[in-house]
Parts: structure tokens; C-alpha cells; sequence
């Protein structure tokens, strides 16, 4: 089926969830499911958005609490494949937009299990593009704002993160999320104004504010002649404190741990004047 025109300046949209939020230890196993959404949106009125979408879960946040959190706690995939185009344009003739976009073809932005079967035996095809363009330093809803576009962008998640037990303590291996048999072979577009860009071929970002939390990619394929792309979106005229990283794993990923079996077939493209961003990386 099909998802558009969403109302509100905060978004959750997803195959099986929108939003959902898991306490303590819990634990959320997805398995053995193929959906293939039309979510075709766009940003038509001047504000400042969050936005949230994904082929299977927009946003999936997780506290943990309690001492009972362990290596099997919140979302585990595996089996399941999405298909289809996942789009999130602004339209041409309104200004003043800006937002926060977290995109993935299984999740925009997902708090995941951190052991060895977390993300294994998946499929994505997901066609993803994000084309906002917004401005750092406008009016956005009727208010003067130092607005910065974060979009965080990834064939299998957008903003992937893991959470430790209270304690912060790990036993060997189990604080080691791990990516598995899994195939990308859709597409990651992004346009955008030169601010805060993360995308890649299986997360956007992973563990953004973490520092011992690992990630781990075993048998893992991405095969798309056009595989990631990224535009610069506008002519700069003035400096942003905005950077752009592209990878074929992870667009930014914090301890990586171990890279196995690892195939990347396609073309990086990345166009237009970054020259008067903080920095751009390219991987």
C-alpha cells in the first residue's frame, strides 16, 4: 500500500510501526516478514520537522532502566526483506523548511540487540531519497532559528544505536551487535545544504554518542550500479558548521568491530560545492 501527505512537523511513518518504545530489558523480535510500503511524502509548509520513516519501523527508542537489560534486549530482524520506494522530498516553492530526517529500509531509527544474531538473513531493495535542501540560519514557522538539517540516512537503518545494561559492564562477545547475511540492493540518495549528512549502505550513523558499544559485519552484500549518492543541494554563500560522511557500511559508525566477508559493487556519487562545509568524507 501507500503512505503520503503526512500532516504535522512530527512524523512517524513504517511498514509494520510508526513509533514504538521498549523499557527496561525488553525484548522485540521481528521475523520472517516482507513488506513492500509506498511511502512517497513531502514537506509543504514552513516549519522545522522531525521526521521518522522506515520500510518496517520509523522510530523504535529504548530505555534502559533496569539491571535486566542484556545482549538479546530490544529489536532483533532477521529473515525479512522490504521493497520499494521510501521518499521524502520538499517542495520546490515553499523556503523556511528544515528538519531532522532519520531513514532506513528496515528502520529510520532503531535501538537494536547487541549480539550475533541482531540483523541476519535480511534483504533490502528499498529505493531511498531524501531531498530537502534546507538552510542553516532562517525563519522556519514564524520564528528566526539557527536551523541545521541532520539526516541520517541508511539502506538498512538510518540512526542505528545499542544500549548496555545499567552497570555498563559486557561480557566477551555479547556486546557485539552483528550484521549477517544480509543484502542491500536498493538505492540511498540525498540532497541536501550542506549540514549534517550521514548515509551508507546498511547504517547512516551507528552509536552516534556511545564509545563501547561494537558492531560487527559478516556476509554482507550491497550490489547497485548507482549505489549511494549524495548532492550538495544549493550554491553555499555563506560557511556552515555542517559535515557530510558516505560509506558503504556505515556512513559514520563508532567501534567497529569486525569486518567479514564483506562485498561493495556500485558507484559513490557525490556532487555539487562542499567547499564551504566544516568537512566531507568519503568511504
Amino acid at each position: 500500500g501507500s503512505i503520503n501527505r503526512s500532516q504535522g512537523s512530527v512524523v512517524h511513518l513504517g511498514g509494520l510501526i510508526g513509533r514504538s518504545a521498549l523499557d527496561g530489558g525488553a525484548k522485540f523480535k521481528i521475523s520472517n516478514v516482507d513488506v513492500t510500503p509506498n511511502i512517497k511524502d513531502s514537506l509543504t509548509k514552513a516549519d522545522f520537522y522531525e521526521y521518522y520513516s522506515g520500510g518496517l519501523i520509523g522510530e523504535q527508542t529504548c530505555v534502559s532502566t533496569k539491571n535486566e537489560v542484556t545482549s538479546e534486549s530490544f529489536v532483533s530482524i532477521s529473515n525479512s526483506q522490504t521493497s520499494g520506494p521510501l521518499v521524502l522530498v520538499k517542495k520546490p516553492d515553499v523556503e523556511n523548511i528544515s528538519a531532522n530526517v532519520f531513514m532506513g529500509g528496515f528502520a529510520g531509527s532503531a535501538c537494536l540487540a547487541r549480539h550475533a544474531d541482531a540483523l541476519v538473513d535480511n534483504i533490502s531493495s528499498m529505493e531511498i531519497k531524501v531531498a530537502i535542501s534546507g538552510l542553516q540560519g532562517h525563519t522556519a514557522g514564524g520564528s528566526e532559528v539557527a536551523a541545521i538539517d541532520s539526516l541520517m540516512v541508511g539502506g538498512f537503518v538510518g540512526k542505528a544505536v545499542t544500549r548496555p545494561n545499567t552497570i555498563g559492564s559486557y561480557t566477551d562477545g555479547d556486546s557485539v551487535l552483528t550484521v549477517r547475511n544480509a543484502l542491500f540492493n536498493g538505492r540511498v540518495s540525498v540532497t541536501d545544504s550542506l549540514n549534517i549528512v550521514r548515509m551508507g549502505g546498511i547504517f547512516g550513523s551507528f552509536a552516534d554518542n556511545a564509545g563501547v558499544l561494537y558492531v560487527a559485519f559478516e556476509n554482507v552484500q550491497l550490489d547497485n550500479p548507482s549505489l549511494l549518492a549524495l548532492n550538495a543541494g544549493v550554491d553555499p554563500t555563506f560557511p556552515v558548521e555542517g559535515s557530510a560522511v558516505v560509506g558503504g557500511l556505515c556512513g559514520y559508525c563508532v567501534m567497529p568491530n569486525k569486518v567479514d566477508h564483506v562485498a561493495i559493487i556500485g558507484d559513490f556519487n557525490v556532487d555539487g560545492d562542499f567547499s564551504q562545509a566544516d568537512s566531507l568524507y568519503v568511504g
